[in-house]
């Protein structure tokens, strides 16, 4: 019995730390598409959409796993503990 209360523990543990690793890995396939306009936009890899630039692979600091290009965007600051754009701060500002 002792044995087993070892293992459950283990396995426990191992599926709580998948569990909260797993979204921060997630990366998204985008299938090609072709936008209003008529331009082809090629398939590609994306990190999971997520509500912040801080993450994105295009973000300064950051590198795409897919390409290892790095990133070389810089956002205006932050909003609601969140990293945003600086177009999508003054739209908030403007609204409050």
């Amino acid at each position: 019995m002792k044995g087993f209360k070892k293992v459950f523990a283990i396995l426990i543990t191992a599926a709580v730390l998948t569990g909260l690793c797993s979204p921060a890995f997630a990366d998204v396939y985008v299938h090609g598409y072709y936008k209003k306009n008529g331009t082809y936009v090629k398939p590609h890899w994306r990190s999971n959409p997520d509500h912040t630039v801080a993450n994105n692979w295009s973000t300064k600091g950051n590198v795409n796993p897919h390409t290892g290009k790095k990133g070389t965007r810089t956002y205006g600051g932050m909003y609601g503990g969140k990293s945003v754009s600086k177009k999508h701060y003054k739209r908030h500002k403007k609204a409050a």
